[in-house]
């Protein structure tokens, strides 16, 4: 939950709210030492284009006149490190920073109701905007954690493979783990010290079926 998130949920909430205080001296002293952020984190893909107003100096205009953080421009695809949901106190504006593609400053970008006003302004009053949709939640990742499938055509297919699992797989790898591994055609685990004659012998029916396809 952010922190726009549980805000908003205090302040819709019609019962008596009880706020309990714990004290933690790492973290009092990693926020002084600026060490922890406000207290988000978490990253969003942008589905919209935003390009805010430019003011003197080449500066972007801040989304809302109360904070006096420029905007950051936004492209569809665009990812986002948001450290703040609740800049200002404001539920308008994020603090974030691009960091694909590309590395920008730290700036403002539209929350979820803000973007939806901004693009309805921009199309037309008539038109719904679902505002889940204009940021997508992800994760970093500091590698893939599944197999990702190569699929080679043409007559030197077979040869490519070989080439690939025998010898690209040799190179030296951080983790130990081959780099490439020819699937089984019949969904049985093929041996380890001969894998071609399982996948790729002449009797095999050419396709690789979904059991044969294991996810680690």
């Amino acid at each position: 939950m952010t922190k726009a998130e549980a805000a908003a949920k205090i302040l819709k909430s019609q019962c008596l709210v009880e706020l309990e205080l714990r004290s933690s001296h790492t973290k009092y002293e990693a926020f002084i030492n600026g060490n922890l952020g406000p207290g988000d984190d978490f990253y969003v893909r942008a589905s919209f284009n935003y390009k805010p107003c430019i003011m003197e100096a080449n500066s972007h205009r801040s989304i809302d006149s109360s904070i006096p953080i420029s905007a950051l421009p936004i492209s569809s695809g665009d990812i986002f490190h948001v450290t703040d949901s609740l800049l200002g106190g404001s539920f308008t504006s994020w603090l974030a920073r691009k960091v694909s593609p590309g590395v920008s400053d730290l700036g403002s970008i539209p929350s979820y109701e803000k973007a939806a006003q901004l693009l309805k302004s921009q199309i037309s009053s008539t038109c719904s905007t679902d505002e889940s949709k204009l940021y997508l939640r992800v994760v970093q990742l500091d590698s893939y954690p599944y197999p990702r499938p190569v699929i080679i055509y043409g007559p030197l297919a077979d040869k490519a493979m070989r080439l690939l699992v025998e010898e690209v797989s040799t190179i030296e790898d951080t983790d130990g783990e081959p780099r490439f591994e020819a699937p089984p055609i019949s969904g049985a685990p093929p041996q380890q010290d001969d894998i071609f004659s399982c996948s790729l012998s002449s009797t095999s029916p050419g396709v690789i079926r979904l059991s044969a396809i294991q996810v680690k």
